[in-house]
């Protein structure tokens, strides 16, 4: 039969592991086996075989070692069972057999009396002469010899090598004999004939749930964790415009890291530390009942060696792969190696080995360890380019393979675990540095008053609606980069602040959006030569943002106060935001709402302020928006003149209030409103009629008047002569000519102030008689409910359901009035 002849390179380990099992095939494995077995070794493949790790078998010398080799089934199968070898170490014979622990499956050869032959001439003569064959003993079948006769030993007896006895009784006790006092004993069963080996056997059975082998760690290796470090990740802010003349980013483009239009390294995890680290640790799989520790990542690293650590190695193989295209075509690649190793125990330059002690280690020695390997290998994926880290050059893609393998003791190959990692990495902070910031600035800005209306309360003029034009150009929001923001360049409106009161663009552009990179606005930007840009393009870098937009003043609001206004102009102001969308105010445009002696007015009586209408009065309530139920005043039998609201007032003493938009004020007074003030007088007594309309249906018993926000120290009676103070009077239908005191209440003046012609207690131009008389008077804060008195002329009903509230003011009170309501029951 033709045999073929291979020859493996490596150790005998190699030889379970071939593929393709022959038989007849001779295979010559080299190496060592356990350092103890120096090959080579001869195999031949077995008849009817079918593996290599069972049926190549060693024909070979006798082999000869120091100690006992350590042959484990899982590295070489039964590919060196039968192999004869002498320990030269303990002077045995054992013929070789694999074993999950590597020396159990050893078998010893053992020489017996009864297979030397021809022992007659292997004893000396003078020891036959002496008794063997002629005296005490007689031979049976000439190599054995036996003896009836009782043999005394009165010396010690040596014997240089161990007895081998197929058995030995256990003899009598020479105190208590066997059977005595064992009654109930299991050992009441022993006698003096009873073997040696049984009882020993007994023993063992009994001891055996307290004497556990020793057992090894059953975790395995079963992967490999990254320890990372200075993992910062960063980015460029802002979008490349077009015609860009920044020469990192001229380079990033031609790697294809950045685009027009889009950001730089766009959809990519940037790392920005040059320090970036890998470390490495083992990581255990499975399950285990005993470890050395109470450490979980603990796996079994094998038998000990005499009772110390075995040794404990870990490999470690690294490539690396660095790209600075976005197509990933390679640029450099490197590799390096490095073995780290232990062989005592506890823990050295990231290794660790533990013993596993036995339950019992006092009489059962420990005979496996087991370990792991923790933040070995420091490395970084950077170490893959010899490129400076802080230029653009460098940008890319890295990528670190690694291998991590273990072995202990004599095993040569490793178990071997891979992990791979890929970052990208860029020097934002140096990129950034080169790109710069965007140099912001607005030119031409400016703002123009349009329009202007205007409405009339108490002979004063106030805006009801205004329009103004602004229009400004700013630059620097496109170079070096720009921001991709809904308001890259953008005016806000920061006043007038009171309720209800809006200025609002109602045409034109104030506003850049930038979304998506591209420009979203239309008419928004031009070149320096004026070109325009469409929309859904990219911006040029010295392209700039036209601001030409129309605003209007509108709302039911009021820039009034009581004293003045709370506003006389509004602001525009026009900001821009840079790439990394941090926003500045350019400029700052505040706009009159009105300037004195524009639009057709008087520059004498300052600027107007702006009312929008505000909440509309009703024949009960009365805002002060309008003088739609304000009545002229001039005799007190004609009640129901109605007031021109354009109409201006009569000052100086016995003169009208002002109705100023929200509050009822002396015209001549700081109060006032477009009214001079060099006449103003705090000893001058001012009025106001309102007529109420209750549209009663029956008789009523009870008028309340609430003066908001006066309180009962704001009211006085009319003979009083406080200034700053507000008097009130009721004039009912049913008797014109009388004004019924409403804060004197339920008083009366007992017809003192009765005829009363023009002055402090009469606006009128005829006689008037002033009266108290209310049935009943509750003054709660200002709001006054007044029980109404048929019988001295004060009717409210249906054919009465007019009611007059006559205010006069002496000089200015501390809260003028903002509200009058009224009502009956």
């Amino acid at each position: 039969m033709a045999q073929r002849i291979k020859h493996r390179r490596g150790s005998v380990s190699s030889v379970r592991n071939i593929t393709a099992f022959s038989e007849a095939e001779i295979v010559i494995g080299s190496g060592s086996v356990d350092g103890k077995i120096d090959g080579p070794i001869v195999y031949i493949g077995k008849p009817g075989g079918t593996t290599a790790a069972n049926d190549y078998v060693p024909i070979s010398k006798m082999y000869v070692g120091s100690g006992i080799p350590s042959i484990v089934t899982a590295n070489f199968g039964t590919t060196l069972d039968g192999l004869p070898y002498y320990d030269s170490t303990n002077k045995k014979l054992y013929i070789l057999g694999a074993s999950g622990d590597g020396t159990s499956g050893h078998t010893p050869i053992t020489v017996t009396s009864e297979s030397i032959q021809n022992f007659d001439t292997v004893v000396s003569a003078s020891i036959a002469s002496a008794g063997f064959g002629a005296g005490i003993f007689e031979s049976i079948d000439g190599t054995t010899y036996r003896t009836e006769n009782n043999i005394q030993i009165t010396g010690s007896l040596t014997v240089s090598e161990s007895i081998n006895a197929y058995n030995i009784n256990a003899g009598t006790p020479t105190s208590n004999d066997w059977q005595s006092n064992l009654q109930g004993s299991y050992f009441n069963n022993f006698t003096k004939e009873t073997d040696v080996s049984e009882i020993l056997r007994f023993v063992a059975g009994l001891l055996s749930s307290s004497a556990p082998d020793a057992s090894p760690n059953t975790k395995t290796y079963g992967s490999v964790s990254e320890n990372l470090s200075n993992t910062t990740t960063s980015t460029i802010e802002g979008y490349v415009p077009q015609d860009n003349d920044i020469a990192d980013i001229t380079y990033l483009i031609d790697k294809g890291f950045a685009a027009e239009g889009g950001t730089i390294f766009p959809s990519k995890t940037v790392y920005s530390n040059s320090s970036y680290g890998i470390t490495y640790t083992s990581v255990a799989a499975g399950s285990t009942s005993v470890q050395s520790s109470a450490d979980a990542q603990l796996y079994g690293l094998g038998t000990l060696t005499s009772g110390n650590a075995t040794e404990f190695r870990v490999s470690g193989s690294h490539q690396w792969f660095f790209a600075d295209n976005n197509s990933k075509t390679e640029t450099e690649t490197s590799s390096s190696g490095e073995i780290r190793s232990l062989s005592s125990f506890g823990t050295s330059n990231g290794l660790t080995i533990g013993k596993i002690q036995t339950a019992n280690p006092s009489v059962i020695p420990a005979a496996y360890q087991d370990g792991k390997f923790a933040a070995v290998f420091s490395r970084s994926p950077l170490d893959g380019t010899t490129r400076t880290l802080t230029s653009v050059s460098s940008s890319g893609f890295y990528q670190i393979s690694a291998s991590i393998g273990i072995a202990t003791g004599s095993q040569t190959g490793y178990t071997v675990n891979e992990v791979e990692r890929e970052i990208f990495y860029a020097p934002i902070t140096n990129i950034s540095s080169n790109i710069g910031t965007n140099s912001l600035s607005i030119s031409n800005q400016s703002t123009t008053a349009l329009t202007l209306t205007s409405g009339s309360i108490s002979g004063a003029p106030f805006v009801d609606g205004g329009t103004w034009n602004l229009v400004a150009t700013s630059s620097g929001i496109f170079e070096p980069m720009y921001v991709a923001s809904t308001s890259a360049g953008r005016t806000v409106i920061t006043s007038p602040t009171p309720s209800n009161v809006n200025v609002t663009r109602t045409s034109g552009v104030d506003t850049l959006s930038t979304s998506g990179g591209v420009i979203s606005t239309a008419n928004a930007v031009y070149g320096t030569d004026g070109t325009l840009r469409s929309t859904s393009t990219v911006p040029f870098r010295t392209d700039n943002f036209h601001t030409d937009a129309t605003y209007t003043i509108s709302g039911t609001g009021t820039t009034f106060t009581e004293g003045g206004f709370a506003d006389t102009d509004f602001t525009l102001a026009l900001r821009a935001r840079n790439r990394s969308n941090s926003e500045t105010t350019l400029n700052t445009q505040t706009v009159s709402i009105h300037s004195a002696g524009t639009f057709g007015q008087d520059a004498g009586s300052g600027s107007m302020g702006y009312f929008g209408g505000g909440t509309t009065s009703t024949t009960l309530v009365e805002y002060f928006t309008t003088e739609s139920y304000r009545r002229v005043i001039s005799n007190s039998s004609t009640l129901t003149t109605t007031w021109d609201e354009e109409s201006r007032l009569t000052l100086g003493d016995g003169g009208d209030l002002q109705v100023k938009p929200g509050y009822l004020v002396n015209p001549e007074s700081t109060n006032g409103y477009w009214y001079p003030t060099g006449g103003y007088n705090a000893a001058h007594y001012k009025w106001y009629l309102r007529e109420f309309d209750t549209a009663a249906a029956n008789n009523k018993g009870t008028l309340t008047i609430n003066l908001d926000p006066n309180t009962s120290a704001d009211l006085t009676t009319f003979n009083d002569t406080t200034t700053a103070k507000i008097a009130v009077g009721v004039i009912f239908g049913s008797s014109a000519a009388t004004i019924f005191d409403a804060v004197k209440g339920n008083a009366s003046y007992g017809g003192t102030l009765n005829g009363q012609s023009t002055g402090a207690n009469n606006p009128f131009s005829d006689s008037v008689d002033v009266k108290g008389d209310f049935s009943s008077i509750t003054n709660s804060s200002g709001t006054l409910t007044l029980g109404i008195n048929n019988p001295a002329g004060q009717t409210i009903s249906a054919t009465y359901p007019k009611i007059w509230l006559l205010v006069r003011y002496k000089g200015t009170p501390s809260n003028t009035l903002e509200r009058i309501t009224v009502s009956v029951s």
